[in-house]
């Protein structure tokens, strides 16, 4: 039985598992059931099958939509409690794909918002602006009686905005959403406070006056606003009692970041590029001297004559459309992926695109830390290292988060602001086999647009795999009698026809050939005075182990 069945047996068996209190008008059922049909069965299936899983929630939801039917506590866990259980990317596909679970979700009333609004704190932490905003008026919408609207934003901007996961999570586009709905909270004191806390964060996240936040001395002459400072700006009281100080920070806030990103964007538009025509043409030939491959090519033909072309289309004042040139290399070990990877920043750099064309390689374990707040600067130093030219992810898919907590979703919310905000001088390429990287990109709802191009690399035929053994042995001055090529292309083909998902191409080409010449030198050390011939020449014997 597969998984998914398992699933869809065992919620069948649960799901009415129900009994009926009469006088009291709902469902009664002992509470681990209810925790098992969300943690156990929905939250999983939500992985396995996406539908299956959201028509599993919507059932619950429904079963329980009706208060005099179901109680607050039946409804919270299935509405909002399951947000605890699941993986976060999954709910943003949910709340961004169906209609009908985020409606059920983000309404009925305050002993069932809680989890939605650390949700949605979640969604501004991670830079998903529109969708934090879209939730946030529905929940807003749907809890109308008692001032519960104005309880919902405080509450929610003030989760935004306290604990260590804001200082580490929270940029600099984030306060300025936070910022714009701190204008909406109608309570002087309450407003007050969130706009302490934002200050807060601000001292903490941008490095108070050194980025951001001039010197609160410069914008109050009397001197309020300095006293503000030297208290680190924590206190609602002094803003209750110089409510126009806070507005002076922001705006001293704002003029500055406004500079920052002019001067930004001058940096980034550079001048029209030359193209290094020596260095493409000697970039190109790399390319065409690759074994096999041959479709490979055609593609990475096409982006630089796409290139090339946008270079001549610049030089003439046209508009130029505003593409990412970010790439995904599909493929089995051993078929080529790095070293393609290294030649197309070589490329880029000929041809101008890339300012310095640097080739930086990195996996799991470069990008993701053991502890919280880590993982993102450590990913961040890896970007930083590579701007300019090619950031080369290989097993891009073991970043893909497995658990809730998997510090993996961290580097992938680093590494998709970076390849937006650095796309006219950064290249990032994620390698790994095919099936794996579709998980990668589904992992993040802004990966999957930052990728422009999917290249598959095939494994190499018996005919390629020789061919490498071949340029093997004569860059290392190696020569092979008759015999014994005739054997080894035997067995070439063989294990092109046989592979499994642990052939390694070109990788088993390598450790075959050193196991070759290993065999050659113990059969030499036992040949009376060798002839010169002897050292270059492999035969059928030193194929022993191998075939």
């Amino acid at each position: 039985m597969s998984k998914k069945q398992a699933l869809i047996e065992n919620f069948l068996a649960l799901r009415d598992a129900y009994t009926w209190n009469k006088d009291a008008a709902f469902y009664e059922n002992d509470d681990s059931v209810l925790y098992t049909i969300a943690k156990d069965i929905i939250c999983p299936m939500l992985a396995i099958s996406f539908d299956d899983g959201c028509k599993m929630w919507e059932y619950e939801l429904f079963r329980y939509a009706n208060p005099s039917i179901g109680s607050v506590f039946n409804y919270s866990v299935f509405a909002e409690e399951i947000l605890d259980y699941g993986d976060f990317q999954t709910f943003v596909k949910v709340f961004l794909n169906n209609a009908t679970i985020t409606e059920l979700v983000f309404k009925r009333n305050r002993r069932v918002t809680y989890h939605s609004e650390g949700f949605i704190a979640k969604l501004i932490h991670t830079g998903q602006y529109d969708l934090a905003e879209k939730l946030l008026l529905q929940l807003m919408d749907n809890n109308t009686e008692d001032n519960q609207p104005q309880v919902i934003l405080f509450d929610t901007l003030h989760r935004t905005l306290i604990g260590q996961e804001a200082r580490w999570r929270l940029s600099s586009d984030g306060i300025d959403f936070v910022a714009k709905w701190i204008e909406r909270v109608s309570s002087p004191v309450k407003k007050a406070q969130v706009q302490a806390e934002l200050l807060s964060i601000i001292d903490c996240v941008e490095g108070g006056a050194q980025r951001g936040a001039m010197p609160f001395s410069m914008i109050n002459e009397e001197g309020a606003i300095e006293r503000l400072a030297k208290d680190k700006a924590k206190s609602s009281h002094s803003i209750l009692s110089n409510p126009s100080g806070y507005d002076k920070i922001m705006e001293a806030r704002k003029s500055r970041h406004s500079t920052a990103k002019a001067e930004e964007k001058d940096s980034r538009e550079k001048p029209i590029p030359n193209i290094d025509e020596t260095a493409l043409a000697a970039a190109i030939e790399k390319l065409n001297l690759l074994i096999g491959l041959d479709a490979v090519k055609k593609e990475i033909t096409g982006l630089c004559n796409y290139m090339r072309i946008r270079i001549m289309r610049e030089a003439r004042n046209f508009k130029v459309a505003d593409t990412s040139q970010h790439l995904v290399f599909l493929g089995n070990p051993g078929t080529g992926k790095t070293t393609v990877a290294r030649l197309i920043g070589e490329i880029y750099h000929a041809l101008g695109f890339l300012s310095k064309g640097q080739f930086v390689e990195v996996d799991r374990s470069g990008l993701v830390a053991g502890y919280v707040g880590q993982t993102a600067l450590k990913t961040q130093k890896a970007i930083e290292s590579a701007l300019g030219g090619v950031l080369f992810i290989d097993e891009a898919y073991s970043l893909a988060p497995k658990y809730q907590e998997d510090f993996g979703a961290e580097a992938i919310d680093t590494l998709v602001k970076a390849m937006e905000d650095h796309r006219k001088d950064f290249v990032v390429i994620a390698a790994g086999y095919d099936g794996l990287m579709e998980q990668f990109i589904n992992s993040n709802p802004g990966l999957k647009s930052r990728f422009s191009k999917y290249i598959h690399f095939p494994d190499y035929t018996g005919n390629e795999l020789l061919s490498i053994f071949m340029a093997l042995l004569e860059a290392n001055n190696y020569t092979i009698r008759e015999d014994a090529l005739s054997v080894l292309s035997a067995y070439f083909d063989s294990m092109y026809i046989n592979r499994n998902r642990d052939f390694g191409n070109a990788r088993d080409i390598r450790n075959i050939f050193e196991h070759i010449i290993a065999n050659q030198a113990n059969r030499l050390v036992s040949v009376n005075n060798p002839s010169d011939n002897d050292f270059f020449e492999i035969t059928v014997s030193d194929l022993a182990g191998i075939i």
